[in-house]
């Protein structure tokens, strides 16, 4: 909810950049494994690690699109 809904593109090419600006830093909904969910910032390495602990997440497992 804090984070900034500014769109990008993960395709890595230089300008011009002809790949869709499809993605956000973070998104309501998680499509794959590994996929971030959170981020995280702190003073210290300790203080991030302690952080970390505390972020729960539930997930709610929706049926796939399978008729493209």
């Amino acid at each position: 909810e804090d984070c900034p809904d500014k769109r990008f593109t993960m395709a890595g090419q230089t300008y011009p950049e002809p790949s869709p600006y499809d993605r956000r830093i973070l998104d309501d909904r998680v499509r794959f494994v590994g996929d971030a969910v959170a981020v995280i910032a702190g003073v210290s390495e300790k203080a991030v690690a302690k952080a970390m602990k505390l972020v729960k997440v539930d997930y709610e497992v929706l049926e796939p699109v399978l008729n493209f």
